[in-house]
């Protein structure tokens, strides 16, 4: 699944949850609802396959820096169990960690492969959507 361009209905379980925010890196753009990730230089971005980054949580609404230097706008990203496609996840994987296919999408990959979201708590039947606790990496 291509990454988001625009914002992401994201269903957000009834579970405690917490907010932080974070400096947007230069020229970024996090769509509502997707998944965000934090870079070396603690700039949130939005997180993809492959990036040199720690995915965190889900942003709250859109955060737009495009033209803006690093920091010019502050996200607000929300960690708890929320629910996002994904591919090629099945019920057996319930338990196992979730890692980023998109800013959309999540998958489960070997051990130390992809960027790590959190621990797979649920796949729904009805959507096939997969509930992540973002709080939960270990």
């Amino acid at each position: 699944m291509p990454a988001a361009t625009g914002p992401y209905v994201t269903t957000q379980a009834k579970m405690p949850y917490h907010r932080s925010a974070a400096p947007m890196a230069a020229g970024a753009v996090v769509y509502g609802g997707t998944i965000v990730a934090i870079n070396a230089a603690g700039e949130a971005l939005p997180a993809s396959d492959g990036a040199a980054a720690v995915a965190v949580g889900r942003a709250l609404e859109t955060y737009d820096n495009t033209g803006g230097a690093a920091g010019d706008v502050q996200a607000l990203i929300e960690i708890g169990w929320f629910a996002w496609d994904g591919s090629g996840v099945t019920a057996g994987d319930v338990g196992a960690i979730a890692t980023v296919v998109a800013s959309d999408d999540v998958t489960v990959e070997a051990a130390g492969l992809g960027l790590a979201l959190g621990r797979i708590r649920e796949l729904d039947p009805v959507t096939g959507q997969v509930w992540v606790d973002t709080g939960d990496k270990a």
